[in-house]
């Protein structure tokens, strides 16, 4: 997340992106922490705090891997 704000101006240039567009890129991870916070407490005391944390990694690695794809479309969908 903190690494996105200084490559901003070059990922805008090689993607072609708005200004608009780039500010949704920003805000995603965001809203997604803050829409599936309630989430990481419930599976913690399901399973225990180390096991659904690795389960909670691989939607982030899965995400990782699709934003090396070189389109828009995997740049934003990559960034849940």
């Amino acid at each position: 997340m903190t690494a996105t704000g200084p490559l901003l101006s070059r990922i805008r240039d090689d993607l072609g992106l708005s200004g608009a567009a780039v500010g949704v890129l920003t805000s995603l991870p965001v809203l997604c922490l803050g829409a599936f916070a309630f989430v990481g407490p419930v599976l913690g005391r399901r399973w225990g705090e180390a096991p659904s944390g690795a389960r909670e990694s691989g939607p982030a690695h899965g995400g990782a891997a699709v934003r090396q794809i070189p389109d828009p479309g995997a740049l934003f969908a990559g960034r849940h």
